[in-house]
C-alpha cells in the first residue's frame, strides 16, 4: 500500500508502507484514509487473511463478536504519528470475513464503516486511542457497497446507495444514523445496473 502527499514538492511523494504476511494480494476495494485534528493518519485496506501475521502497532484488534469468523478477507491498517508511520498489521487476530468501507475522525477518535465481503450488512465502529478500545457505534440501516457514493461535509457523513430497485439517501449526524429516504424518481424499470452519485453543498 502506497501512501502520497504533496507538500512543497510540485510531484506527489509516495510512502511504502510495508507489507501485511507474505503479499501477493489484490483486491477493487480501494483504501480509505482518515486523518485525526491533531494529525494522526490512519490508512485502511483489504487483504486476505494469514496465520501469525502481526497485530498493528499502537492500535487495538477489533472485537470478535464484530468480526465473526469465516474465510474471507479482513482489514488491515498502518498509522502514521508524529510523523512515523507505524508497521503494518491486520485488526483481527483469526480469520473472517468483513472489509473498511469509509473512515473518519472525530477529534482524535476514529470512526469505521465496516462492511461483510456478502455486502449483508454494515457495522459503524469508534475507536478511542486513549483507551485503545473499540466501540460499536450502530448499524446502518442499509449496507453500501463499495461503490457508493459516501461523503462527510463537518460532522455529517451522507451516504447514497441502491437497495433493491431504488436508490436511497441517509446520513449520520454525529449521534445517530437517520432513517433512509427513498427516491421514487429512482426507480430502475430495466435491466441495467444503477449507480447513484452524490453531491453535498455548504
Amino acid at each position: 500500500c502506497l501512501v502520497a502527499a504533496l507538500g512543497q514538492e510540485k510531484t506527489p511523494v509516495a510512502t511504502g508502507l510495508g507489507l501485511v504476511g507474505s503479499g501477493g494480494s489484490s483486491t477493487t476495494r480501494p483504501p480509505t484514509v482518515a486523518v485525526s485534528d491533531a494529525g494522526t493518519i490512519y490508512v485502511l485496506w483489504n487483504r486476505p487473511h494469514e496465520s501469525k501475521t502481526p497485530a498493528p502497532e499502537g492500535i487495538a484488534r477489533l472485537p470478535k463478536e464484530f468480526t465473526p469468523e469465516a474465510k474471507g478477507w479482513v482489514p488491515a491498517i498502518a498509522v502514521c504519528r508524529n510523523g512515523r508511520w507505524s508497521k503494518p498489521g491486520l485488526l483481527v487476530e483469526s480469520k473472517s470475513d468483513c472489509a473498511p468501507l469509509f473512515a473518519w475522525c472525530e477529534g482524535e477518535k476514529l470512526h469505521l464503516l465496516l462492511m461483510s465481503a456478502a455486502e449483508e450488512h454494515c457495522h459503524h465502529l469508534r475507536y478511542d486511542p486513549k483507551g485503545n478500545r473499540w466501540e460499536r457505534v450502530g448499524q446502518l440501516p442499509i449496507a453500501p457497497s463499495q461503490y457508493e457514493p459516501i461523503q462527510q461535509v463537518g460532522k455529517t457523513v451522507h451516504i447514497a446507495c441502491v437497495s433493491g430497485s431504488y436508490v436511497h439517501y441517509f446520513h449520520f449526524d454525529g449521534t445517530a444514523w437517520s432513517k433512509p429516504v427513498r427516491i421514487e424518481e429512482s426507480k430502475n424499470q430495466s435491466n441495467l445496473v444503477t449507480r447513484a452519485r452524490l453531491a453535498v453543498g455548504p
